[in-house]
């Protein structure tokens, strides 16, 4: 295990913790069992420029810790920390660790809290830690603790300042003592007690300004997130159909990149998958930061391994197959992201893989990988060859399968050429992938993607790797649809689809 700059942080640590936070890309873990305002808005503030990432914070948050102070209840507001960041919070009781994880490659690990004391009042002692490696293991023992946190109820906070209200007095109700029975009072505990010098920590003045500098400041003003309808009319309208420089501008990546940590779902999960159509790798590492995060929502997740599959990197190919046997949709995507990819990696990565899923001949399914040009096309191109290749080497399908397919392929090819968008492409999505046995992604993006079959309705099937893997069974159905709706009359779900098109 290779481990880079190992460093031993003690005195106030205010500046550390402004640097560690800045270089922040993807994903911020945050474990403290108390946190303070002031050190929240520091933090916050710290995140304000930076381009959209996740924030996971994981504390007590228990009633006692806010009423004698050890917490704030602004610590766990979304509105403390900046609008264009994915901030969530949960609660775990008993939480005695103290961590921040980087981007799964930096770690701070100690005994202080995201305090004032922790920050600049206490002697503590942490260690900075920058190995990927090191960031894994933190990072996967995070989520362990986080899937066993719990979510903080909406009005939980509203109900914890009602509480502090009721809990602690007016000024005008403090009761005061005869000054005698304080004067005694005070000279017994003179008597009892030891007194022991005290030194603060090295740098706690210039820390104690920042944060008081912190709490003076107006709560800061972020950016408003974009509405569910016009983020989603962006991304579905506009975005698509912008040239490919005017996608990598900064401006288009930096609106993509907030939209992909929105606080609706749907928008998050198509922003997601138009990173992954853009062609930008520059997406990857907070695509593999979605993806990896097992408290990401599901269609996130499945989205992310999408976009993956889709930009067709390397590195890429051990993030994905780790994550298969999850199974459901994510593990689903991840599957077919690993074919897309089997002709990039060398032959052992591949192979192996090919042995985990129980491919009998992986070697053949290789060269098969190979010759079909698995990872070269278009985007409908490249996942209907990675489909194939996958069910054919899982023997998941037989010719049967692949014959069914290519003729509903041929089918609704023709009716588009004739009714256009009157087809209804998704009721026959819905039934083929029934009786194929696959999900209607599987087809809806790849051999019954409009765009694929309206091209190849006009000029046929263009692309060689295609063509080699369907290319007479389409050439044998185009030319006697008859024979292809008899390949359909097998069950009723499959006459079905020849009714949808006839």
């Amino acid at each position: 295990m290779s481990v880079l700059f190992p460093r031993l942080i003690t005195g106030a640590c205010h500046t550390t913790l402004t640097s560690f936070v800045r270089e922040t890309r993807q994903e911020l873990l945050v474990a403290s069992p108390w946190i303070t305002e002031g050190v929240a808005r520091f933090i916050a503030g710290s995140l304000a420029p930076l381009p959209p990432c996740t924030v996971q914070i994981m504390a007590r948050l228990d009633e006692a810790d806010f009423l004698n102070g050890s917490s704030h209840v602004a610590s766990f507001r979304k509105e403390t920390y900046p609008q264009h960041h994915r901030v969530i919070f949960r609660a775990l009781p008993m939480l005695h660790a103290k961590m921040l994880v980087g981007d799964r490659r930096r770690v701070i690990l100690g005994s202080a809290n995201l305090t004032d004391g922790g920050l600049y009042r206490n002697h503590e002692l942490s260690l900075q830690v920058d190995s990927c490696e090191v960031g894994d293991v933190c990072a996967q023992e995070f989520f362990r603790l986080w899937a066993h946190a719990c979510d903080v109820p909406t009005d939980y906070l509203e109900t914890m300042e009602r509480t502090l209200a009721e809990a602690l007095p007016a000024p005008d109700e403090e009761i005061t003592a005869p000054k005698s029975i304080r004067r005694s009072q005070g000279v017994a505990r003179f008597k009892k007690r030891v007194r022991f010098g005290y030194q603060s920590p090295t740098g706690a003045s210039a820390a104690r300004r920042v944060i008081t500098e912190a709490l003076s400041l107006p709560p800061a003003r972020f950016p408003i997130q974009e509405p569910e309808t016009t983020a989603l009319a962006w991304l579905d309208r506009e975005l698509r159909f912008l040239a490919l420089e005017e996608r990598h501008s900064p401006e288009i990546v930096r609106r993509l990149e907030c939209l992909m940590y929105h606080t609706d779902i749907s928008v998050r999960a198509t922003a997601v998958d138009r990173a992954g159509r853009s062609g930008n790798r520059d997406y990857l590492p907070r695509l593999e930061a979605l993806v990896t995060n097992p408290s990401e929502p599901r269609e996130v997740r499945s989205a992310a391994a999408f976009a993956l599959a889709l930009l067709g990197s390397p590195e890429s190919f051990s993030t994905l197959s780790a994550i298969i046997p999850e199974g459901g949709d994510c593990g689903r995507w991840a599957r077919r992201g690993c074919f897309l990819l089997i002709t990039c990696v060398s032959d052992d990565s591949a192979y192996w893989l090919l042995k985990d899923l129980g491919v009998a001949d992986p070697v053949g399914v290789m060269a098969l990988a190979r010759d079909c040009e698995v990872g070269d096309g278009t985007v409908s191109e490249r996942l209907t060859k990675a489909l194939l290749v996958e069910q054919l080497a899982t023997g998941l399908w037989t010719e049967q399968e692949v014959e069914q397919l290519v003729s509903v392929m041929t089918l609704t090819a023709s009716a588009l050429q004739k009714a256009g968008k009157k087809v209804p492409v998704g009721a026959v999505v819905k039934y083929s992938a029934a009786a194929l046995r696959v999900a209607p992604g599987d087809l809806r993006h790849g051999p019954l993607s409009p765009k694929l079959l309206t091209k190849a309705a006009e000029s046929g099937i263009r692309d060689a790797g295609l063509t080699r893997l369907i290319g007479d069974t389409w050439a044998r159905s185009v030319a006697s649809p008859a024979k292809a709706k008899h390949a359909l009359t097998a069950d009723t779900v499959t006459q079905e689809i020849i009714d949808l098109l006839a």
